[in-house]
Parts: structure tokens; C-alpha cells; sequence
């Protein structure tokens, strides 16, 4: 069967496209032919009486450049102000680009907000859809100028693989097409390992088969901050029906998980929380670091992470909270949760 033919009647698709297929990687300035081409074949596919819609990376490091910055910003005040900067010179590039084609570009900035909030996730859903019946193409990017989190969190420019599929699921798209540097889903990274094999289709994926910790059933989660609670209890709960025991990721990012009550339900449904160690230290925003400390004298913590990807930009911050832990927590929970837990589950204990 050929799958791609099946791929061109669908009426309503999502097209997303990441910062390293928009930037020039020797200076990470704009790359406009690959540019032109994008807004060439969607304006394309709008003539052929497609909704489409276009969720775009690129304002930080368009800013970046413009500011004369030689190295890509590390404080988030930095970061965000090249996005404000970017978004502008990103948005009026695409806007004469689709001039061209005689098409009409909409911005719309996300933040998680939108979605964790059901009001405006409704409002939200609404003005894509006037847009589109207006015959427009909505240009979509995390509004990061003031969404702190998604900056903050990321190790590189930036990455709306996630949002865009949030969008996906909000207009109920047909498609949801990613645009990347790497071709393709490959058995493994083909920048590091040649015999890296291409996979063309994923017809089926295997029942039971989610790439857990160490082959035990227990499996990290990460949900989109901007994810509502209903989609996130709901997820918990198909996993552990699935015979999983869901961890969910730095669940002190969740803003719908604020709300009293909740986490206890989330675990109640049987899933675990790892909390990172930076906001118990309280190098976050004060509300976060609050409620992180509140959730572990509740007992709500079942393991502590470092989220540390490299010592140059996401180094690990363990010293402050260790030293607020040794205060105010029992010293066998922080053993718990620092390691014996972790050791538990890759033996496929329960804990």
C-alpha cells in the first residue's frame, strides 16, 4: 500500500518546522531559500483547498542575529528578549513571503495557558477556526517573549514538536506533518551511527511494547506543560490499564496540577512524580519552589532528578535543595526518593 498517496486527500493539516531547517548553522542567520520554498509549498497546498496551518521555531535565534549576538543566549531574560525581537522580523518575513502567493498569513502566540485553561482553550479553537474559514494560514509559535517555562526548559533554540501536536488535536487536523533536519524515524541517530537504518513506515506499533525503564513496567511520562488535567489523568489512567506504572517527568512544570487535590488523584490512579531538584532550591519563580516544597512534606515525591543535560547550560543544581531537604524532610524519605526508589524500580520492584 502506498501510504503516501493516502496522505493527499487530507483536508485539514498541521505543518511544523523547526529552528535547524530554517537557520544557516554557520551563523544562524535566516536561511530565505529554504524559507521561500516552505511558504511556496504551502501556499500550494492552500490553493488546492487545504486548511493549513503553520507552527514555526525560529524568533530566538532570529533575534539572536539581529541583536549581534555572537553565541546563543543562556539567561532566560536574554533568551526572551531576542524572542521578542525575532518573532517580529520572523512573522514580517513570512507575511511578504505568503504576499507573494497571494495568501493571507495570520500570527497566533501560544502560551501553556491557552490549553490548561478550558475558556481559553476554547477561544483558542475558535479563532483558528474563523482564520481558516477566512481562507488564512495561522503562522503559530510559543509566545516566548513571557511563556518562561518553555525557554527555560529547552536545550536548544527550540523545539514545537509538541505544540504542534496539541494544535493538531485542538482543530482536528487530518495531518500533522514535522519538518526536521533528519530525514526520518531511524533505528538510531544517523549523525552519530552510519548503520543507522531508515524507517519508512510505522505500520503497527507493538501491543505492550513502550520503551520502559530498564525492560520493568515502570515508564517515564512527560506530558506538554500546557496540557489540560483531563488529558493528563486520562493518559495515567490507559497506561495503568495497559499493566504500566506511569512516572511523570518533572511534574512541578504541570500548571494544571496546581489545583488541590489533584496530584493525590494522579497518584490514587497509579502513577509516581519525579520532581527536579532546581525549584526546592528555589532557583525558579517563588509560587513553584512553595508549592515543590509543599508536595514533599505531603509525601507527594516518589523521585528527585538533576535535569541535567550537559555542565555548560543545564548543569545540575543539587546543593540548595539538599541542603532545604536535610532541614525539613525525614532523612529515610530523602533516601527514598534521592535513589532507593530509583534502584527498586530498575529491579522491577514495587515500591
Amino acid at each position: 500500500m502506498n501510504y503516501r498517496e493516502l496522505l493527499k486527500d487530507k483536508k485539514r493539516v498541521v505543518i511544523k518546522v523547526g529552528s535547524s531547517s530554517l537557520i544557516h548553522k554557520e551563523t544562524g542567520r535566516l536561511d530565505l531559500r529554504k524559507l521561500e520554498v516552505l511558504v511556496r509549498e504551502i501556499s500550494d497546498l492552500h490553493n488546492q483547498g487545504k486548511d493549513v496551518v503553520l507552527v514555526t521555531s525560529g524568533a530566538v535565534a532570529v533575534g539572536s542575529a539581529a541583536l549581534g549576538l555572537n553565541e546563543r543566549p543562556r539567561e532566560l531574560k536574554v533568551k526572551q528578549a531576542c524572542s521578542a525581537v525575532g518573532q517580529a522580523r520572523l512573522m514580517m518575513i513570512y507575511q511578504k513571503l505568503f504576499a507573494e502567493y497571494n495568501q493571507m498569513a495570520a500570527q497566533i502566540l501560544m502560551t501553556k495557558n491557552t490549553m490548561v485553561n478550558n475558556l481559553n482553550r476554547m477561544h483558542a479553537r475558535n479563532t483558528f477556526e474563523e482564520l481558516l474559514t477566512l481562507n488564512t494560514i495561522p503562522v503559530v509559535n510559543e509566545n516566548d517573549s513571557i511563556s518562561s517555562f518553555e525557554l527555560e526548559a529547552l536545550d536548544s533554540f527550540g523545539d514545537n514538536d509538541t505544540l504542534s501536536a496539541v494544535i493538531a488535536a485542538l482543530i482536528g487536523a487530518d495531518l500533522l506533518i514535522l519538518l526536521s533536519d533528519i530525514d526520518g524515524l531511524f533505528t538510531d541517530d544517523p549523525n552519530t551511527n552510519p548503520d543507522a537504518k531508515f524507517i519508512d513506515t510505522v505500520e503497527k506499533l507493538d501491543e505492550k511494547k513502550l520503551l520502559t525503564l530498564n525492560g520493568s513496567s515502570y515508564v517515564l511520562t512527560e506530558f506538554h506543560p500546557s496540557m489540560p488535567y483531563s488529558m493528563i489523568i486520562n493518559g495515567v489512567r490507559e497506561l495503568t490499564m495497559a499493566q504500566y506504572t506511569p512516572i511523570l517527568a518533572h511534574f512541578e512544570r504541570y500548571t494544571a496540577l496546581r489545583e488541590q487535590g489533584r496530584v493525590e488523584e494522579l497518584i490514587q490512579a497509579g502513577a509516581l512524580m519525579q520532581m527536579n531538584y532546581k525549584p526546592i532550591g528555589g532557583k525558579w519563580y517563588e509560587e513553584t519552589t512553595r508549592w515543590c516544597r509543599k508536595m514533599l512534606k505531603e509525601g507527594n515525591v516518589h523521585f528527585l532528578g538533576s535535569d541535567m543535560h550537559n555542565m555548560r547550560t543545564r548543569k545540575p543544581e543539587l546543593m540548595e535543595a539538599s541542603h532545604w531537604m536535610e532541614k525539613h524532610l525525614d532523612n529515610e524519605y530523602i533516601k527514598s526518593i534521592s535513589y532507593a526508589n530509583a534502584e527498586k524500580i530498575l529491579a522491577n520492584k514495587i515500591l
